[in-house]
């Protein structure tokens, strides 16, 4: 394994001892126990993902620890314990110090549990992103949701929707630097939260990208956001307008194809809505993230791939497919919100996305098998990809 790793075209740099390889490639670095322990680290010396004792890891910079069982679409998630995370990597340091040719990161297991204080120093706790921003740097220009009605999300039920203002966004933003650290050179872009950050005004908006423009020259020319499916909350030239800016993509939760489907689900979207948000968006120069549901049944599947075809999405757009989460049924919290979902279950103990699924019969729909059927009929000639909100840590 090591001849491999040490000719390896991603590192730039790499040293070997005993039976240890460090490499360095950009923005991270990682160490290899010969037929053993792997750690990648960040360049601020916080270790990332990390492959130890036979489990394979990965840190949030919230101080949650989710570890990965399994592979590829049948990969299941879930929570683990901090502390034993950290003692695992960091006696793979302990080990690797021993005639160590270079200075390797010092971490100790108390400074990396004291760094969920810190993280919350800068941020609050941060909702999901869709997978190819998973390397963006959140920035919360928002807090809440604008809409905050859907039954297939909890994450922001109790909270005020909020619009940041611009000194506080300054702030806000400089105490993420100073967290992140070395990290940034790591991060593609920004991806402003917190749910759906474009609801705002447009002039506020304007501010939110002066601020990024200000604070973050290098990150601000490829932002992305959410964006609700059922207003149209700015013009084509509106969008032109963000888009030179440095707005390069707004994900939509489409969800469904089928209006009843929708309904079901709590969310006021119409099919027509869709399609004229997302012509909207790609007039002015925007591509777009389109995100399917999967687990709610035949007539959603057939609408949904009826829906697709029609929306001229074309290479620079993506969509997604993402397996339905039941409160109640999963094994796991996904990272960052531990602590913020809260469930009002009925007299059967089934929380409200569960009691409408069996209202409508579909309770028993497997949305595994759904979620395959559905990229297979949605493939055109945007990228299609699995969207699975449990592989999410803000790393």
């Amino acid at each position: 394994m090591f001849e491999e790793l040490v000719t390896a075209a991603r590192f730039s740099k790499v040293h070997t001892w005993g039976r240890f390889l460090w490499g360095e490639a950009g923005a991270t670095n990682s160490l290899y126990e010969h037929d053993g322990d792997v750690a990648h680290f960040d360049l601020e010396g916080r270790w990332q993902r990390a492959k130890v004792n036979g489990r394979t890891l990965l840190r949030g910079l919230d101080g949650v620890v989710l570890e990965r069982f399994g592979g590829a679409d049948g990969e299941d998630v879930r929570l683990t314990d901090v502390r034993l995370a950290h003692e695992a990597v960091t006696s793979l340091l302990e080990r690797a110090r021993l005639d160590a040719p270079l200075l390797l990161p010092g971490w100790t297991v108390e400074q990396l549990l004291a760094e969920k204080a810190r993280f919350l120093e800068a941020y609050r706790p941060v909702g999901i992103v869709p997978p190819d921003r998973y390397r963006s740097l959140i920035i919360q220009a928002t807090q809440g949701c604008a809409y905050n009605g859907c039954l297939f999300c909890s994450l922001y039920k109790g909270q005020r929707y909020r619009v940041v203002p611009p000194a506080e966004l300054r702030t806000h933003v400089d105490k993420v630097k100073a967290f992140v650290g070395s990290g940034l050179e790591a991060r593609r872009g920004v991806f402003l939260g917190e749910a759906n950050a474009l609801a705002m005004p447009q002039a506020a908006l304007l501010e939110v990208f002066d601020v990024l423009h200000a604070e973050l020259p290098t990150l601000a020319t490829d932002v992305s956001s959410f964006i609700d499916a059922f207003d149209d909350y700015r013009t084509a030239a509106e969008l032109a307008a963000l888009r030179a800016r440095g707005l390069t993509r707004v994900f939509i939760g489409v969800e469904s194809g089928d209006e009843p489907t929708l309904a079901a689900l709590g969310k006021p979207a119409t099919v027509a809505g869709v399609s004229r948000l997302v012509k909207s968006l790609k007039a002015g120069g925007v591509s777009v993230g389109v995100i399917f549901l999967a687990g709610l049944g035949r007539a959603h599947v057939e609408k949904s791939a009826e829906l697709l075809p029609t929306l001229g999405l074309d290479e620079d757009d993506v969509v997604y497919v993402s397996p339905l989460v039941v409160e109640g049924r999963a094994p796991f919290t996904p990272s960052g919100v531990e602590g913020r979902v809260s469930t009002s279950l009925d007299v059967n103990g089934l929380g409200p996305l569960a009691a409408q699924l069996e209202r409508r019969g579909l309770a028993n729909v497997d949305a595994e098998a759904e979620a395959i059927e559905l990229r297979a009929r949605l493939k055109g000639r945007a990228k299609v990809a699995r969207y699975d909100v449990r592989r999410w840590v803000y790393a």
